[in-house]
């Protein structure tokens, strides 16, 4: 297990020496974590089923799948989002309370809309990492995860979350 959270999973490294054969290879490990965890078992948020987004698939893999390792660039994959690849479900089990142990994973949520459509923000500080999911009625589709590699970005995250409980706030004052 991660060593700041005990239900964060441990990182799925690369090969050390990586070419284009064994790349293949490790998009494939990697593909099957993901089917493993959204496709092959239920993943619910809110009480909603969470989805892979396959309008855009690529060889049969989830667009979610590229976005969720490649980030922007659909075809470089980075590999500190690759390694994180067991992170989104894990966090989405368990943002609320870790019922696997007795340690808060302490994952804070805030919403944003964005095109008219309502995101959760799933943001773990310790770990430096976010999901993002986006409500789409009866079923919650997982948007993107990422690793927050930049002090910056996870500055403006923390201030994110602060300005969404400090609405919430102001809004039950109301």
């Amino acid at each position: 297990m991660n060593k700041n959270c005990r239900c964060i999973p441990e990182l799925h490294e690369a090969p050390e020496v990586l070419n284009h054969d064994n790349y293949q290879k490790y998009e494939e490990e990697l593909y099957k974590i993901m089917e493993e965890d959204f496709i092959k078992h239920e993943v619910f948020f809110l009480g909603k089923k969470v989805v892979l987004d396959f309008n855009k698939s690529q060889n049969g893999k989830s667009d979610t799948f590229f976005h969720v390792l490649c980030g922007d660039k659909k075809n470089y994959p980075n590999f500190e989002r690759a390694k994180r690849i067991r992170y989104p479900r894990q966090i989405i089990e368990n943002f609320n309370h870790c019922y696997n142990c007795e340690y808060s994973c302490k994952v804070k949520m805030f919403i944003k809309k964005i095109k008219n459509k309502k995101r959760y923000h799933l943001f773990s500080e310790e770990n430096r990492y976010m999901v993002v999911l986006e409500d789409e009625g009866k079923r919650m589709k997982l948007v993107t995860s990422f690793y927050i590699d930049k002090t910056y970005k996870l500055y403006n995250y923390k201030k994110d979350y602060e300005n969404y409980i400090s609405k919430i706030k102001d809004d039950a004052v109301n």
